[in-house]
C-alpha cells in the first residue's frame, strides 16, 4: 500500500514461572496447626516479611507460631493483665501491630471488661521490651460504656493514611438501635484516631465531626450496627466492611469519611419502617438476605485478597458467614463498585468467627466446631477445566517487511484442544473487533501470518480453541501498538522506561540495539526472586517493543533486567491491578 510504512511483528504466549491461573475458583481448606485453639477470633502479621502469625483468643491472650515450622509449634506470646468479660460477643475481640513494628514495638488491642458491673470497652497500646511483649507495659488509649454484653464491634486496622481504625458496635442489647444515629456517643461507628504521639491519642484533622460541638470527634463513618470485622484493600487503600444485620439482610460496605450508612433507618438497602426517608444514607456494594436456601445469618467479613498461591481469587472480597459456614468470593469492579459476581467457594462444617492474614497476605479463616476450634488456610483446588486465560503475552516489534507472525505456545491449550481441535485467530484494529485484519479459525498450527499493518497503530487481538462442537469462549484481549520506522543507524544499546508506570495489567517496553547481540530479559520481584524470562534468543540491530502482560502476578514493585554481550541495565516498575 503506497504511503503507509509497514513492520513485522512476533507474538508468543508462555507460562509465568509459578503463577499458572488457578482453573475456576474451587478451594480447599487444610488445618494450618494440629492444636485446637481457644475460642480464636483473628490472626495478624506483625511486619512485612515475618513468618510469625498471631492468633487472638476471646479468652484474653495471643499465641503465635512461624509459617515455616513444620511442626506447627503454638508459643503463648500476650497475655492481658485484666480479666475480659466473656459472656456474649465480649473478650479480647482486636489486634493491630503498628505500622512502624518492630522498630517502635508496639501493638495495639481492643478487648470488653466488667468494672463493677458496667460493661466497657477499652483500646490499649502494649510494648515489646528486650523481645518479650510487656504485659505490664499498658497504656490506656479509649475507653467508652457499653449499653449490653453484645454488639461490640472489635476490629482494629491500620489505613494506608497511617491512623487507627476501630470498629464499634451499636451495643446490642434491646435498646440500642438508635445509638448509630447517635453522634454524641461512639457506638455503631467506625471511629479513627492518630496514635503517632507521646501520650493517648490525636484527632486527625480532617475527621468528619470535629468541627461540630455535638458529636465525637473521632467517629470517621456512622450509620452501622454490628461491624464485627473490617480490612483494607492493600493495593486500592479501600476500607471494606461486613456489618451483620439484625433478621434479615447481611451488609458490605465500602466505607468513607464522614458517610451514614443508615442503621436503623435501613438495613443494608432496606427501609426498617415503610416509606422512611433514604437521604443522604449510603447504600451497601452487598447484600444477602436470610433464607430459606440457608445463605447465613451472620456475616464474617474478610479480606481482599492480594496473594498469590490463589491467583483465580485475587482481587475479589473473601468473607463468610458464621451460622451457615458458607464462604464467598465476592468480584466486583474497585472503581464503580458493580458486582460481577460472587461465588461460594468453600462449604464448611464449622462455624467461620472470622479471618486472618499473613504477611504474605495469604487468608486463614477460624473453624468453630463441636470438636475443636482451628485455623485454616486456603489452598488451590485442583480441578480440570478451562483457564481463564493465558497468563502472560510479549510482543516483539521490529520494522522490517509489513508482515506479523503469531506463535500460540500448546503447552496453554484449552481442554478442547486437548482433545485434537485447533485455534480461532483475530487481529484488528478495533477492541470491539469490528473490522479484523486477521480473523481466521480451524488453525492446527501454532504460527499465524498477517500482512500490511500500519505503523504507529494500535492492533488488539484474542484467540480462542475451537473443534467440532463448537467455539470455546475467547481469551482476554490484548493490545499492542506498532513503531516509528527507523532508517538511523543506532549508535548505542538503551532501554526506555516503561509505559504506563503504574500500569494493570500490561505495560509496553522499548529497547534498541546498537548490534546484532545475545538478549535476555528477566523479571524479578523485590525480594530478588526470578518471577519469568521475557527475551532469550538472538536479535538484530534495530528498535523492539515488549508488550507485558502480569495477570498472573500479585500487585507489588518488580525489577526488569536487560542483558546483552555488553549492556546491562536494570529498571523498576509496579504493577497495580
Amino acid at each position: 500500500m503506497e504511503g503507509v510504512m509497514k513492520f513485522v511483528c512476533v507474538v508468543l504466549l508462555f507460562v509465568l514461572l509459578g503463577t499458572v491461573p488457578v482453573i475456576g475458583q474451587d478451594v480447599s481448606l487444610y488445618e494450618v496447626l494440629p492444636q485446637d485453639l481457644d475460642r480464636p477470633v483473628g490472626a495478624e502479621f506483625s511486619h512485612e516479611g515475618s513468618s510469625l502469625v498471631y492468633i487472638v483468643s476471646r479468652s484474653g491472650y495471643i499465641e503465635r507460631f512461624d509459617r515455616n515450622d513444620p511442626e506447627g509449634t503454638l508459643e503463648r506470646w500476650f497475655e492481658l493483665p485484666i480479666d475480659v468479660f466473656l459472656l456474649s460477643e465480649g473478650g479480647l475481640l482486636g489486634l493491630a501491630f503498628h505500622p512502624d513494628f518492630p522498630d517502635n514495638n508496639s501493638f495495639f488491642v481492643y478487648f470488653t471488661y466488667d468494672d463493677e458491673g458496667q460493661f466497657k470497652s477499652r483500646l490499649s497500646r502494649f510494648r515489646v521490651i528486650n523481645g518479650v511483649a510487656d504485659e505490664e507495659s499498658e497504656e490506656v488509649i479509649l475507653e467508652f460504656d457499653q449499653p449490653a454484653s453484645n454488639h461490640n464491634g472489635g476490629s482494629l486496622e491500620f489505613g494506608p493514611d497511617g491512623y487507627l481504625y476501630i470498629s464499634s458496635g451499636d451495643g446490642g442489647g434491646s435498646g440500642s438501635r438508635e445509638n448509630s444515629q447517635d453522634l454524641t456517643n461512639l457506638l455503631g461507628a467506625i471511629l479513627r484516631i492518630d496514635i503517632d504521639t507521646d501520650e493517648g491519642y490525636l484527632i486527625p484533622p480532617d475527621n468528619p465531626l470535629i468541627n461540630d460541638p455535638d458529636a465525637m470527634d473521632e467517629i470517621f463513618a456512622w450509620g452501622l450496627r454490628h461491624p464485627w470485622r473490617m480490612s483494607f484493600d492493600p493495593v486500592t487503600g479501600h476500607l471494606w466492611v461486613a456489618d451483620v444485620g439484625p433478621s434479615s439482610w447481611e451488609v458490605i460496605h465500602i466505607v468513607e469519611n464522614g458517610k451514614n450508612y443508615g442503621f436503623p433507618i435501613i438495613v443494608g438497602s432496606h427501609c426498617r419502617e415503610e416509606g422512611c426517608d433514604k437521604t443522604g444514607l449510603e447504600m451497601p456494594i452487598f447484600e444477602y438476605e436470610h433464607g430459606a436456601d440457608d445463605t447465613g445469618r451472620s456475616i464474617t467479613g474478610g479480606y481482599v485478597y492480594r496473594g498469590s498461591a490463589n491467583p483465580s481469587l485475587y482481587g475479589k472480597y473473601i468473607y463468610g458467614d458464621f451460622v451457615s459456614g458458607r464462604i464467598w468470593a465476592l468480584q466486583v469492579d474497585h472503581d464503580t463498585w458493580e458486582v460481577f459476581s460472587n461465588t461460594e467457594i468453600y462449604h464448611a462444617e464449622f462455624n467461620i468467627p472470622s479471618f486472618g492474614i499473613d504477611s504474605d497476605l495469604e487468608i486463614y479463616t477460624m473453624g468453630w466446631a463441636d470438636d475443636g476450634q482451628k485455623l485454616h488456610r486456603f489452598e488451590p483446588e485442583e480441578t480440570d477445566g478451562e483457564p481463564e486465560s493465558p497468563p502472560a503475552v510479549v510482543v516483539l516489534l521490529s520494522p522490517v517487511d509489513g508482515t506479523v507472525d503469531v506463535s500460540v505456545d500448546p503447552v496453554l491449550s484449552w481442554e478442547e484442544v486437548a482433545q485434537g481441535s485447533g485455534y480461532r485467530m483475530q487481529v484488528s484494529s478495533d477492541s470491539e473487533f469490528g473490522s479484523p485484519v486477521l480473523d481466521e479459525e480451524g488453525l492446527e498450527q501454532t504460527e499465524f501470518r498477517v500482512s500490511d499493518l500500519d505503523y504507529e497503530t494500535q492492533y488488539f487481538w484474542r484467540v480462542r480453541a475451537s473443534n467440532e462442537v463448537g467455539d470455546g469462549p475467547w481469551s482476554e484481549v490484548w493490545s499492542f501498538s506498532t513503531i516509528t520506522e527507523s532508517g538511523e543507524e543506532l549508535s548505542e544499546t538503551s532501554i526506555d522506561p516503561n509505559f504506563p508506570n503504574p500500569f494493570n495489567t500490561s505495560t509496553n517496553i522499548r529497547y534498541r540495539l546498537a548490534q546484532d547481540t545475545e538478549v535476555l530479559i528477566d523479571v524479578y520481584d523485590l525480594n530478588g526472586r526470578h518471577m519469568t524470562t521475557l527475551v532469550n534468543s538472538r536479535q538484530q540491530s534495530g528498535v523492539y517493543s515488549i508488550q507485558f502482560n502480569g495477570s498472573g502476578l500479585a500487585s507489588g514493585t518488580y525489577f526488569l533486567r536487560l542483558q546483552t554481550n555488553s549492556f546491562v541495565e536494570v529498571q523498576k516498575f509496579t504493577l497495580i491491578k
